[in-house]
Parts: C-alpha cells; sequence; structure tokens
C-alpha cells in the first residue's frame, strides 16, 4: 500500500495547484487519486487474491481446475438464490467484475473533467491565479494583479468608446459591463461538478446493471433491521455454466464459484456512493455560496479592507476592481491566508489612488 501511495504522491499535478476551493479539491485531487487506488487494489493479486474460486466435480485434474476457473471469471456468471432449483432462467448474470478497474479509472477520468475546462477557460481571462496564489513576494503578486485590473479597465473602456460611436453617448455611459468572466466561469465550472457526481451515480447503473443511485438507501435499510449489508449486487457465490469435450463428447457442467472479489468490491461502492452523497451535499452548499456572494454586493467586503468613510470612493473603487478582480481575492483568501489577502489588497488600493491622483479630471468619469 505504501508503494500505491508512494506512486500517486510522485505526480506534480496532485501535489499542490491553488487555484480553487477545497470542495473542488476533493472532487478532482483526492476522488481521482482514491478511485485509482482502488483501480490498483483490486487488480493486483497481492491485496486480492485470486479472484474467483470455482468448487468442480472430484474427478477434474488441476489442468481442469485452473482452466474453469479461468473459463468463469472470463465468461459471465450468474447468480441464483439458494432456495431455488437448478436448472434455472440466468435472470442475474453478473458481468461486471472484470470490469472494475476500468471502471474505476474512467469514473476518476469523468470526476478530473470539470478541472481541466476550469484551467482551459481561466488561463484565457490574461491571469495565472495559480502563479498569483503562489507568489510568495507581495510586491510582485500585487504587480501581476494591477496589470490585470489595469488591462481590464482599458478593454471596458475601449469598449464603451466602440459603443459610443454607434448610439448616443449618454446610453453609453449609462450602461456599464461588469469583468465578471471568471466570476461567472467558475460558477458554471462548480455547477459541473454537481452535475459530474450526480451522472456518476446514474453511469454506475449502466455498468453494474442495477439501480446503484438507491444503493445506499438499501444498505442503511438492512443496517436499520439489523442486517449485515447483503446485496444481490455484489454476490460472493455464484454458478457457472461450462461444457468440456472429452473423447469426441461434449460434457455440460454447472460449477458453483466463489467471488472472492467480490468482498472488496462491495465495501469500494458502498464507500463510493457515501462519498459521492457527501460531495454532493458539500458542492451544493458550495455553489450557493458563491452565487450569493457574487451576486450581492461586494461594498462590505472591501470596506473590510480598506475602512474608509467616502462611499462614493469605495464604490468606485469598486467598479474598478469588478466582481473578478473580488473573485480572485476570495480565492487568493481561500488558498492562503487572511493577512495575504488583506496585505494585497491594502497594496492595490493604494495603487489606484496613486493612478487616480495623477489621471487628469476629465479621465476621472470612466471610474
Amino acid at each position: 500500500m505504501d508503494k500505491i501511495l508512494s506512486v500517486f504522491g510522485s505526480i506534480p499535478n496532485l501535489k499542490s495547484h491553488y487555484d480553487d476551493d477545497s470542495i473542488d479539491r476533493l472532487f478532482h485531487k483526492y476522488t481521482t487519486t482514491m478511485l485509482a487506488a482502488f483501480a490498483i487494489v483490486v487488480s493486483t493479486s497481492q491485496f486480492v487474491g485470486d479472484p474467483i474460486h470455482c468448487w468442480v466435480p472430484a474427478h477434474f485434474s488441476d489442468g481442469w481446475l485452473e482452466y474453469t476457473n479461468s473459463y468463469c471469471w472470463v465468461k459471465n456468471t450468474y447468480y441464483i438464490d439458494f432456495d431455488k432449483r437448478l436448472p434455472a432462467e440466468k435472470t442475474n448474470e453478473i458481468s461486471y467484475y472484470q470490469w472494475i478497474p476500468i471502471i474505476f479509472l474512467l469514473s476518476a477520468l469523468i470526476f478530473y473533467l470539470p478541472v481541466i475546462v476550469w484551467r482551459m477557460m481561466n488561463s484565457k481571462s490574461g491571469i495565472d491565479i495559480q502563479s498569483l496564489v503562489q507568489e510568495n513576494d507581495n510586491e510582485l503578486q500585487a504587480e501581476q494583479l494591477k496589470r490585470y485590473l489595469d488591462a481590464q479597465e482599458e478593454l471596458l473602456i475601449r469598449k464603451k468608446a466602440i459603443s459610443c460611436n454607434r448610439v448616443f453617448s449618454f446610453c453609453c455611459l449609462c450602461k456599464e459591463k461588469s469583468k465578471s468572466y471568471l466570476t461567472v466561469l467558475y460558477i458554471i465550472v462548480k455547477i459541473l461538478y454537481f452535475i459530474d457526481g450526480l451522472g456518476q451515480m446514474f453511469l454506475m447503473n449502466l455498468f453494474l446493471g442495477y439501480k446503484y443511485n438507491l444503493y445506499g438507501f438499501e444498505i442503511i435499510r438492512q443496517l436499520w433491521n439489523g442486517n449485515e449489508p447483503n446485496s444481490p449486487r455484489f454476490p460472493k457465490v455464484t454458478l457457472c455454466d461450462l461444457k468440456i469435450r472429452r473423447l469426441g463428447n461434449v460434457h455440460p457442467y454447472t460449477v458453483q464459484c466463489v467471488l472472492s472479489i467480490n468482498l472488496f468490491n462491495e465495501k469500494m461502492f458502498i464507500f463510493l456512493w457515501f462519498w459521492i452523497v457527501f460531495l454532493l451535499i458539500l458542492q451544493a452548499i458550495s455553489t450557493a455560496k458563491w452565487l450569493i456572494k457574487s451576486l450581492t454586493n461586494s461594498y462590505d467586503y472591501i470596506n473590510k479592507h480598506i475602512k474608509l468613510e467616502d462611499e462614493d470612493k469605495i464604490k468606485k473603487f469598486q467598479r474598478y476592481l469588478g466582481r473578478d478582480g473580488v473573485f480572485i481575492f476570495r480565492i487568493i483568501a481561500l488558498n492562503t491566508n487572511p493577512l495575504t489577502e488583506h496585505q494585497l489588497f491594502r497594496t492595490i488600493w493604494l495603487s489606484w489612488q496613486k493612478k487616480i491622483s495623477q489621471e487628469k479630471p476629465n479621465q476621472r468619469f470612466l471610474y
């Protein structure tokens, strides 16, 4: 197990990449690592042992026994209650267990997709949030953020100027365009995380052939009734039909097999169900919080750092930052500490004051 953990710890992308909040990292970092570890565990005989053991007739040689185990592993087995007589209809064919490692790896990839979207799209905003968060020098950090905010302001002014050539100038001045690309993108990505987790429940139905989205409720009901969790989704004892050609004749056999791997599969999928539900609840709360922060006025948040009584000046600075500027400060606070955020905020505030004091009076209306 130490070897498995060391393998994942050596991957750079899993070590540190802080451009989102901790709930997002539970999805794309810790859950993907956990699922990849599950895939390795169930595919390694060192941990699971032989995945299937079949009980064969006494006259079977060791070669026939090995053949039967291999055949029944490749060929799907089926589950029938012990109180039913044989032969019986194969209504509960177990066909997924060979694909469990691939299922876990595919699930890990799907959990990682939203962060790929986030990092691909936020790189187009003009600022590298990751390097900004990890920068230890406050002056370099402030310079990088200041360049971004100034560029956004200049771009906004150009758009207004272009618009003024086409419509009446007073309409142009009254209509403000919010700087909210990063904010809107992040909210969309968080919704993608939620859809991702919800979709995983129903994708498992396709793989397992059962209602996996209700699996946890079934386990809770069994525990409530004082029974040990046991489900036909992961049977330990199954049946396998095979035919053996001997001396020109074909002999049919039905053998009973123990799927020892299902001891691990059942526990892993139980844990995965409750883990996904836990993630969905956290992500729903997190998305609602970010949505409320984005839609509400950021005046109080800004004034908490500035503590200025000039309301008009704070509102001008608020327009300079835009929603994206405030969003970046919130991300920095989540991934560093409040002191770093406050120092950076004060540096940007003082830089903005110096900038507007040097501008001509007829230019200040833009703020």
